[in-house]
């Protein structure tokens, strides 16, 4: 398993991919790019898809799945593990 990081919109660095492959190898990341595998040889299992974050450093997307959070960062969406679809939690 192997990570790449990049900064979130405040210059913290945080994971940008997770991958997941049989046999060692090296990952890169670029300005266009979150992370990729190199190497021809280097077969992945799994990938997390590319995570993003807001300004105030919450992951807002983990590949296709979205969260959202209220005014003072408590997470109000998210998926739900068995279908991905999403979830509202109110506040009260």
């Amino acid at each position: 398993m192997r990570e790449a990081w990049t900064p979130d919109p405040n210059g913290l660095p945080r994971p940008c991919a997770i991958f997941v492959f049989s046999t060692s190898g090296t990952l890169s990341t670029g300005s266009s790019t979150c992370g990729t595998v190199t190497g021809s040889d280097l077969p992945v299992n799994w990938t997390s898809g590319s995570y993003a974050y807001d300004g105030a450093s919450n992951i807002t997307a983990i590949g296709t799945s979205t969260y959202e959070y209220d005014k003072v960062g408590r997470l109000t969406a998210r998926p739900t593990p068995a279908r991905h679809s999403r979830t509202m939690h109110s506040a009260t």
